[in-house]
């Protein structure tokens, strides 16, 4: 078989589609490989260049190419797409991978470690058990808002209803209704544990990572968002959202009007209008304003910390 240079592999659950040319770019090599068979038949091939589209499988079999020697790259699926031939099929998508990965032009996606991952598995974990905690909050409202009691917007009148239900003195809520949201309750008070569980994994991940604890700096930016560009981007990134490239409207993750678009991580779309409430010259003036007051009568309703409307319900 004569030398292959570049790859398209198409990765999926059980079966791989390969599709390799030479280096002048003729069809050496297209076949299909069961996911055993994958890592064998590419540690028997020359170094060669491969691409991948990105996605949540994508890092690892990068990592496991380039440990065999092989110089592997990630790339968007939307930038794939344009190479893709008609009548998609696992062999057209693997031929416009391979035809993808050769310009010079082409924007490739870095390679994450298993730690980045570990970190972001960790965000994803803690917003499920997020809008987990929500759902049962709402469920609480609308069920006690049948029976005529509805309290203050926000969760911080979550304690109230709790604290009504759990009274079983009063007769505002009939006896088999109090039994069901007893239930709710309990379970509102495990996913908040696992909220909490989940915060301090990610602080202590902050305070050991160099990166993060650097972004910390930044006005707006606290250890949850901090972490979850750590561990997703990369320095050219990070100096796009902290705008210090020539022009911010050329680069993938702003708008023309300079807002952090969708192409953006989700986890800090959020930090322009973070790091404008921020201001730190006025937030260093209010703290010394406010310093005095705060030592004297503790930390101020309006600013206390996102867990503490759950303090009356926590459980012990």
């Amino acid at each position: 078989m004569e030398k292959i240079t570049t790859i398209g592999l198409d990765i999926a659950k059980h079966v791989f589609q390969v599709h390799g040319v030479n280096g002048a770019g003729a069809i050496v090599c297209r076949r299909r490989l069961r996911r055993d068979d994958a890592v064998g038949f590419c540690k028997a091939l020359p170094p060669c260049l491969i691409g991948i589209e990105a996605c949540a499988t994508g890092h690892h079999w990068a990592r496991v190419l380039m440990a065999l020697g092989h110089e592997a790259r990630l790339m968007p699926a939307c930038y794939v797409k344009p190479y893709v031939m008609r009548q998609k099929n696992d062999a057209t998508d693997a031929e416009a991978i391979c035809e993808a990965v050769a310009p010079p032009t082409m924007r490739f996606v870095p390679v994450k470690s298993e730690e980045q991952q570990s970190v972001l598995m960790l965000h994803r974990v803690r917003e499920l058990w997020i809008r987990q905690r929500t759902m049962l909050v709402n469920a609480l409202r609308g069920h006690l808002a049948e029976f005529g009691i509805v309290t203050q917007q926000g969760i911080a009148g979550v304690g109230m209803l709790i604290a009504l239900i759990e009274d079983g003195d009063n007769d505002l809520i009939p006896s088999l209704a109090r039994s069901a949201l007893l239930l709710l309750i309990r379970q509102l008070r495990e996913v908040h544990e696992k909220v909490s569980e989940m915060d301090r994994q990610i602080h202590a991940w902050h305070r050991s990572n160099e990166l993060s604890r650097r972004l910390e700096t930044i006005p707006g930016i606290g250890p949850i968002t901090a972490s979850a560009i750590g561990a997703t981007v990369t320095d050219s990134v990070i100096r796009a959202l902290l705008r210090v490239t020539p022009r911010p409207r050329l680069l993938l993750t702003t708008t023309d009007n300079n807002r952090a678009s969708h192409a953006v991580h989700r986890a800090y779309r959020q930090v322009p209008t973070l790091a404008a409430y921020a201001d730190p010259v006025a937030g260093q003036a209010h703290q010394h304003r406010a310093a005095p007051q705060a030592r004297a009568s503790g930390p101020s309703p309006r600013r206390s910390p996102a867990n503490a409307p759950y303090a009356s319900f926590a459980g012990p």
